[in-house]
């Protein structure tokens, strides 16, 4: 028996620029699923930008 780390790398595609029917598909998808559905964040930038509007 061998023991010892594994090191994985996992890539994780974000869709973007989704229309307002894919959104809502993607989150009835996420709710049918089970999984935690998350409003769309804004990024650190996008606050900052708010900032000074």
């Amino acid at each position: 028996m061998v023991r010892g780390d594994e090191h994985v790398v996992i890539k994780v595609l974000t869709p973007q620029n989704l229309n307002q029917r894919q959104k809502e598909l993607l989150k009835e998808f996420g709710e049918i699923s089970g999984d935690k559905v998350n409003p769309e964040q804004k990024s650190f930038l996008d606050n900052l930008k708010n900032l000074f509007k």
